[in-house]
């Protein structure tokens, strides 16, 4: 039997310890770069097709 499926204690804690709204907090941070790349391609599309 392969130890892949069975978690670790800590690995536990931690999926505990992390909530919904800790766990969505971190996906925006995550997303901030991607968002930001996105916000200024819009800016540099409508400065240069209006």
């Amino acid at each position: 039997m392969s130890n892949i499926y069975k978690p670790t204690r800590s690995k536990l804690l931690v999926m505990l310890a992390l909530n919904k709204s800790t766990a969505a907090k971190l996906i925006v941070l995550w997303n901030l770069p991607a968002l930001f790349l996105l916000a200024g391609a819009y800016e540099v599309g409508t400065t240069v097709f209006a």
